[in-house]
């Protein structure tokens, strides 16, 4: 598990960069969405930055 997460970590930092945007709407269980935020804080990225890597292994079927 810790070497998927730093696998993760390593797409979110290479994707920084990307500038064009668009903005949702999603709703979590608050418990979910909480510790999610825990996790990402501690990790020093954005919920949107790892959202972005998991959409995108999802569309490439990973």
């Amino acid at each position: 598990m810790a070497q998927k997460r730093k696998e993760l970590l390593k797409k979110v930092q290479e994707r920084k960069e990307e500038s064009q945007k668009k903005s949702i709407s999603f709703r979590f269980k608050e418990k979910t969405l909480d510790e999610f935020k825990r996790v990402c804080e501690k990790e020093n990225v954005t919920m949107t930055e790892v959202l972005e890597v998991y959409m995108e292994e999802f569309i490439k079927g990973k």
